[in-house]
């Protein structure tokens, strides 16, 4: 719980810190940015289309969406609030546009990753596109009293702002919602979209001040696109199961070594037994398990090499140096019971049901190999040596490190 709560709020600090600063900013900004108005008219619509060809290239759907929304946003209020001839309907636009706007982006965050180019995306583009017919028609057609609606609520206290109460109140829903994700889903994404949540509120509050209207609606698409540059990075650099750095980001560290250093290959015993005893998601356990310790270790580095495989690297240090820490990582192991979980319950409950027994606890240990850079110049070749150790103590009789000669 503590953890998960750490997490939430890492994933909100840093594009609260960048809106922040924007907010507290405000006024320099808008007088140092006023001679550039036309020019940071333009800037949004080529930073939102940027992000959603990235989203769109690596299929992040969410933000694909999120990002048009914006879109739309900025496109909706050039046209009918800001532009230099005078709507009548300029008011109720910015009225619509401030309840639609803010409950779509809450609603395509809650709305699951299924894809863009596909019927989902068609789904998601016609809900999108229905809403744009239908405010088109409002405008051409308004009902008398929906002046009267959109200034509704029972709220005790509405703030004084250009957005209507009820749009106020769909606000403060949705808030609390997005909220309440982002702790049960603590990423870097949902804390980014949370904040850019914010930043479309406070645009749409800023709607007399266009300048700081824009700058609010560039910095939500700006937070997406990094966000979405920072996952694509770790989805190629990092392992999805365990967290750990992956075989690609082990090349590239390989490369930055120096002329001293010793390379570690640690491989579970009896791995694909234990698969085949208990199934993968077992497997996937005793991975994650081993990930924890793996991590822990003094003076090394760990990634996940493939399979059952990890690979730990030790900068500045020989294999009789990274031999102590090794031991110490394999005893650990090897002396910290596993408990596999019960599978899941059945759906119905059982007429006679067994008395549950304690779940099985299963003893896990690693081989390990290691090798240092005076066997050999090349990382491949100092890889190849720790591998043939690690085989070697497979040979004689597993949960052992084997240091290459």
């Amino acid at each position: 719980m503590a953890l998960d709560l750490q997490r939430s709020l890492k994933s909100l600090l840093l594009p609260a810190l960048l809106l922040l600063a924007v907010y507290l900013l405000q006024q320099p900004l808008s007088e140092q940015l006023l001679p550039l108005d036309k020019t940071l008219a333009r800037l949004p619509y080529a930073l939102f289309i940027t992000g959603m060809a990235f989203a769109l290239l690596f299929r992040h759907s969410r933000e694909f969406f999120n990002l048009l929304i914006l879109l739309l946003t900025v496109l909706v209020l050039d046209i009918a609030v800001w532009s230099a001839a005078p709507n009548p309907q300029s008011a109720l636009i910015h009225a619509l546009l401030c309840l639609l706007a803010p409950v779509n982006l809450v609603v395509n965050d809650l709305w699951r990753e299924r894809g863009i180019l596909n019927r989902y995306g068609l789904q998601r583009t016609a809900v999108i596109a229905s809403q744009v017919l239908l405010a088109f028609w409002i405008v051409h057609n308004p009902p008398g009293e929906l002046a009267e609606s959109l200034a509704f609520t029972p709220l005790p206290i509405v703030v004084a702002s250009p957005v209507p109460a009820l749009a106020q109140l769909a606000i403060l829903i949705c808030s609390i919602v997005l909220l309440v994700y982002v702790f049960t889903h603590p990423t870097l994404l949902q804390g980014t979209l949370f904040i850019t949540f914010v930043a479309l509120v406070l645009a749409l509050h800023q709607v007399e001040a266009p300048v700081m209207a824009q700058l609010y609606l560039l910095s939500g698409g700006l937070l997406i696109l990094l966000a979405l540059l920072f996952n694509i990075r770790q989805l190629a650099y990092y392992d999805e199961l365990t967290g750990l750095p992956s075989r690609r980001s082990l090349r590239q560290t390989l490369l930055s070594q120096g002329s001293r250093y010793s390379l570690a290959m640690v491989d579970v015993d009896h791995f694909k037994k234990l698969n085949d005893t208990y199934g993968h998601d077992v497997g996937d356990q005793v991975l994650k398990m081993l990930a924890t310790h793996l991590r822990r270790i003094k003076g090394g580095k760990a990634f996940r090499y493939g399979g059952e495989e990890f690979t730990l690297v030790f900068p500045g240090k020989l294999a009789d140096e990274a031999q102590a820490p090794l031991e110490q990582l394999r005893e650990t192991i090897a002396s910290t019971p596993f408990k596999v979980r019960h599978k899941s319950r059945p759906a119905k409950r059982p007429e006679n049901p067994q008395p549950k027994s304690d779940p099985p606890e299963l003893s896990i240990s690693v081989s390990i190999g290691v090798a240092d850079t005076t066997l050999a110049d090349d990382p491949q070749s100092i890889m190849k040596r720790a591998d043939q150790a690690l085989y070697q103590g497979k040979k004689k009789g597993r949960n052992r490190v084997v240091v290459a000669g």
